[in-house]
């Protein structure tokens, strides 16, 4: 395990795993220092209080998948156009940067979901036929008609 990791029960750096397990137990640290703590404590807080999955504490060994939505309106903040156009200016930016190989781009959060998405309307699915037998199989075990269920080839 890389070094940064975990630290053991007393506080001390480990590269070896069973130090998180114990007994006694040890902790995964943050990525980014102490803005990553702080960081995960706001999201432990939101998700857990907010969902009612509950926050991390002693004694918990089962958690509960938590989600906590936040939606801001940026036109209760500031016009709009205040808003989408420094952020415009920020992707492009963004974008502008050199990526790390010359066959790769540099995307954005949701950027290569969407190709994807775009390029899957246009072309389909490609599902191995042992795949889709299966999947016609389960339908018409739930007594689904599949007569008009049909696979382009």
């Amino acid at each position: 395990m890389p070094e940064g990791w975990v630290i053991d029960y007393m506080g001390n750096p480990t590269t070896n795993p069973n130090d998180l397990y114990g007994p006694p137990e040890g902790s995964i640290l943050p990525m980014a220092g102490h803005k990553g703590y702080g960081l995960s404590m706001v999201i432990d807080i939101l998700t857990g209080v907010l969902s009612g999955g509950g926050c991390s504490r002693k004694g918990v060994r089962n958690f509960y998948n938590a989600l906590t939505l936040i939606s801001i309106d940026p036109n209760q903040i500031c016009p709009f156009d205040n808003f989408s156009e420094p952020v415009d200016q920020f992707i492009k930016y963004v974008k502008s940067s050199s990526p790390i190989t010359e066959e790769n781009e540099v995307l954005i959060p949701n950027e290569l979901e969407n190709k994807i998405r775009k390029k899957r309307l246009a072309e389909g699915i490609a599902i191995e036929e042992k795949i889709w037998d299966s999947i016609l199989k389960a339908a018409r075990d739930v007594r689904v008609n599949t007569d008009q269920i049909h696979a382009s080839q």
